[in-house]
């Protein structure tokens, strides 16, 4: 389970729209919550998470909050270490500057240090969504290295807290040829070894009673073939493994993580394991 969880705000009501998965997750018990923002408004920050706080404490939840000094993504980078955080929880924009592929310049520079899992939520384009009141159906993206299946840990407190009552597997394989040609796979090969190396999976995930689904798609884009799945199965909630990888880097983010984001409007659990 998560014992320790990082709530970063700044004040603004789109950060607190990351509130409700929070408190979900702090009722949990033996979680606490720490709520943080960076700089600037002295007593009225502390009066502002002061007053967050006492309200998620009615609810049940156990709270500590603080505000730091220095730059954004360091100090909530050194308060992660510090306080051992076990999950993040933010809401993002999905983009960062001009570059709208980009996961937003605070949350990527999260999890390209990998501190934590982090539960993101993007409201889509017009920022007007707002976070699920629950977490029931989830698809997590998966394939057979164990970089992939890292997401497995962190998604199954997740869904503990959450009480999550359905997964969809999702293999997206990416096409390389047509039938014939060199590189292509048959289909019905790609989906007996899935079958195959999955079933353990599918019985870690349903070990609480959840009902627990495999597909595999074949898509020129990976990505394509994961929102598709998540859409066809109204899911509240994608999970996936990133490398991470900025800079001059074409990746970004990872290519796949970065275009999940993009085309997702809900739900992202994001994880960033040492390689």
């Amino acid at each position: 389970m998560f014992g320790s969880v990082l709530v970063p705000l700044d004040g603004t009501s789109f950060s607190e729209r990351s509130l409700p998965l929070a408190e979900m997750v702090g009722k949990v018990a033996g979680t606490r919550l720490h709520l943080v923002s960076v700089d600037g408004g002295g007593a009225e920050k502390e009066g502002y998470l002061t007053g967050i706080a006492d309200r998620l404490r009615a609810g049940g939840a156990d709270v500590e909050h603080a505000v730091l000094e220095g730059k954004v993504v360091d100090a909530l980078a050194g308060h992660a270490q510090k306080v051992a955080a076990d999950l993040v929880i933010m809401a993002t924009h999905g983009r960062s500057g001009l570059d709208r592929l980009r996961l937003g310049s605070v949350a990527e520079g999260l999890v390209t240090r990998g501190v934590a899992p982090m539960l993101l939520f993007h409201p889509g384009p017009d920022s007007s969504s707002e976070a699920p009141a629950a977490i029931e159906r989830v698809v997590v993206a998966l394939d057979h290295s164990s970089f992939a299946q890292s997401i497995l840990e962190p998604l199954e407190s997740l869904g503990r807290a959450a009480g999550v009552s359905s997964y969809t597997i999702v293999h997206a394989a990416e096409s390389k040829g047509a039938a014939g040609r060199a590189g292509w796979t048959p289909v019905a090969a790609v989906q007996a070894r899935a079958n195959e190396r999955m079933g353990p999976i599918r019985e870690r995930l349903g070990a609480d009673g959840a009902e627990v689904d495999l597909q595999v798609v074949i898509a020129a884009e990976p990505s394509d073939g994961i929102l598709g799945v998540a859409q066809a199965a109204n899911a509240d909630l994608i999970a996936m493994t990133t490398h991470g990888m900025t800079g001059l880097r074409p990746t970004m983010l990872g290519s796949v993580a970065s275009q999940v984001l993009r085309g997702w409007n809900g739900l992202l659990l994001l994880r960033r394991p040492e390689e």
